[in-house]
């Protein structure tokens, strides 16, 4: 009856009634694995207002790579959000806006992920976006010093909290590893000091050494055409190396 009273406008239309059973989602996903190490899973499936989500998930460093760098992975995660070496912060969230899509990418110590929703004619837009972010992050000096402030204050509110002390506490106790380990737990004192001591060049470098799509997962569902995602994913992601 919607699609009938709108005479048809896909925007408004129905998605489709999905079985979600194990063994429908397994039969419905395409899988694409490349030689680069990058993998697929994409399912197909007729959504509300053609909408489609999508997740590319990163993964890289071992344990011992990684020993000693907490808080430049941290930092180089909050400096995907803010611009790309093509475009400003403003930039990037004006054409977000154009394009009706919301993107999240973020970044710690073990990996990278972009969190995407768009929808079907506007995906492949939001998905080259996305890649711009994880690959090319603007690492602007007046971001970088304005997301470690931001960092700083945050921890320093908790100084005050006692259920957020205790917890610290209790987490520190399950987990007596080395400082440099990267299991350890950090006191608010220490994420404070390593975090002013941070700088943008550590930041910088520890996305170039570590981002990459080797070690990467895409994850697509809705309304998009398959093939078409699939060589896009292809062409965004999988010549990026993880170093």
């Amino acid at each position: 009856a919607l699609v009938k009273d709108y005479k048809g406008d896909q925007s408004l239309a129905l998605g489709e009634a999905f079985d979600p059973s194990p063994a429908n989602i397994h039969a419905r996903t395409k899988r694409v694995d490349w030689p680069s190490g990058l993998r697929a899973a994409l399912l197909t499936k007729k959504t509300r207002g053609a909408r489609v989500v999508a997740q590319i998930s990163l993964r890289f460093g071992s344990a011992d790579s990684l020993r000693g760098k907490q808080s430049a992975a941290m930092l180089a995660g909050d400096m995907l959000m803010r611009g790309t070496t093509q475009l400003t912060r403003q930039q990037l969230e004006d054409e977000l806006d154009r394009l009706g899509a919301q993107v999240s990418v973020a970044g710690d110590l073990s990996g990278a992920m972009a969190m995407i929703e768009s929808k079907r004619e506007n995906l492949p837009a939001a998905l080259r976006l996305a890649a711009q972010m994880l690959r090319a992050p603007r690492f602007d000096p007046a971001e970088f010093e304005q997301t470690k402030a931001q960092r700083i204050a945050n921890i320093e509110q908790q100084l005050s909290d006692p259920r957020a002390l205790a917890a610290q506490q209790f987490n520190r106790h399950l987990n007596p590893y080395p400082r440099d380990d990267v299991r350890y737990v950090a006191t608010y004192a220490e994420q404070i000091a390593d975090l002013k001591a941070s700088t943008l060049d550590e930041a910088q470098r520890f996305h170039h050494d570590f981002y990459g799509a080797t070690n990467a997962e895409a994850a697509v569902v809705g309304d998009f055409d398959d093939a078409a995602i699939a060589e896009l994913l292809r062409e965004l992601f999988a010549d990026w190396k993880s170093p």
